[in-house]
């Protein structure tokens, strides 16, 4: 009886103990490091990292007066533009989505 239950016993604190020690493992440091972010005003949103390499080429494009921030009238100009490219966008996936082997087709309209 008593066999058992130390044998019981050590296997369970032999897996505790190696569970334990794989914990101890530290991970491994990143491929690539991060870039040091530059210091945002207080409050201010941070931009997600795909939109960052945009912001340049959207101040050149847009940015009519040159005082290097867009005014009320150069942002409705971007929105408007990204508007237009995701509309653009919208209706080829919607073309490709038809003309696809296997897409639901249109029912022929009936004979009069």
């Amino acid at each position: 009886m008593k066999t058992p239950l130390v044998l019981s016993l050590v296997l369970t604190l032999g897996t505790g103990l190696v569970v334990a020690a794989e914990g101890d493992k530290k991970p491994a440091p990143p491929a690539v490091p991060a870039a040091p972010a530059a210091p945002a005003a207080p409050g201010a949103p941070t931009p997600p990292p795909a939109a960052a390499p945009k912001l340049p080429e959207a101040l050149q494009k847009y940015d009519k007066n040159g005082d290097g921030k867009l005014d009320e009238t150069e942002r409705q100009a971007l929105i408007e533009d990204r508007k237009k490219e995701r509309d653009e966008m919208i209706k080829k996936r919607q073309g490709e989505i038809k003309q696809a082997p296997g897409a639901p087709q249109k029912p022929a309209a009936p004979a009069k």
